[in-house]
């Protein structure tokens, strides 16, 4: 089983021949929410969830990125999970809205390791609204008019979990998918191209009773023609109940973080960033929030 999983994760790691550029949506809070990365998580849990979050990034613009997500999943019989999921991300004139249908099945490694396996089917909703989109161009622009693409999709992935860690690897989209981006002051319809994802977490107990635990993650994109870019992030959980934390982006942005467990089946929690840059630092703020509810 070792070798099977060792071939599998190489085989993913070839896949990113394909030429891919960035961009997807970027989560501060993604250990709470990698049902948008990776379709493997559906149904990890003991039990039912119900998630939601809202992000805006760039804050002081009123036309800066913002996301909404909703998302079920819950565990089925003999291994198998399914979770449904739906965000929405808006910026400026462009909207894209992705809705996702998971299937993931559990493989028992050894006695305390687990492999998930898991396959998406999607839809991606494109709509530009032209009227809001102005260019610098003195030639009539073909693709400067309201446009509305539907893109049908499917995805992978895998996660692997021991007893203090875990690891995931996913291609959430496959195929490339089109939109409108500008060019010299020219609209033009452009590819949305595919992204890899690769997460790593580690729990480490700093006490005997398991109240103090330290959980860095870690999780990479990779897009062909671009650096790999990440995000680092540590989270400090007390008594089981509320976590501090902090993340930082290779895109100079930091962010802290606080969750809390408002009841045995409710989970909330909220980040602020900035970026590092103090050029921008005014301007590139952002905040996010999250729900969770256990069924």
């Amino acid at each position: 089983m070792k070798k099977t999983v060792a071939y599998l994760i190489v085989m993913i790691f070839g896949t990113i021949s394909f030429g891919w550029s960035q961009q997807d949506v970027a989560v501060t809070q993604f250990n709470e929410m990698m049902l948008i990365y990776n379709p493997a998580y559906a149904g990890n849990g003991e039990r039912a969830n119900f998630s939601s979050a809202y992000i805006k990034e760039w804050s002081s613009s009123p036309s800066g990125p913002q996301t909404n997500f909703f998302a079920y999943d819950k565990p089925l019989a003999k291994g198998l999970g399914l979770g449904v999921s739906y965000f929405n991300d808006k910026s400026f004139v462009e909207s894209q809205s992705f809705a996702s249908i998971d299937l993931s099945y559990k493989v028992q490694v050894d006695e305390i390791t687990h492999l998930y396996f898991g396959i998406r089917a999607s839809g991606v909703f494109y709509n530009l609204n032209a009227s809001g989109l102005i260019t610098n161009s003195t030639v009539d622009d073909p693709s400067l008019v309201d446009t509305s693409i539907f893109n049908p999709n499917v995805g992978f992935g895998f996660h692997l979990i021991g007893k203090k860690w875990d690891f995931s690897l996913s291609v959430p989209r496959f195929f490339n998918s089109n939109r409108v981006s500008e060019e010299n002051g020219v609209a033009l319809l452009s590819t949305s191209k595919t992204h890899l994802y690769s997460s790593l977490g580690y729990n480490y107990m700093l006490n005997d009773n398991g109240t103090l635990v330290l959980k860095p993650t870690l999780l990479m994109r990779y897009v062909g023609g671009s650096p790999i870019t990440y995000d680092a992030l540590v989270m400090m959980d007390f008594n089981q109940k509320y976590s501090l934390g902090i993340s930082y982006r290779s895109s100079d942005s930091l962010a802290g973080i606080v969750a809390l467990d408002v009841s045995d089946n409710i989970r909330f929690g909220a980040s602020y960033g900035f970026s590092s840059n103090e050029s921008i630092a005014k301007e590139n703020t952002n905040y996010e929030f999250f729900l969770k509810i256990k069924i």
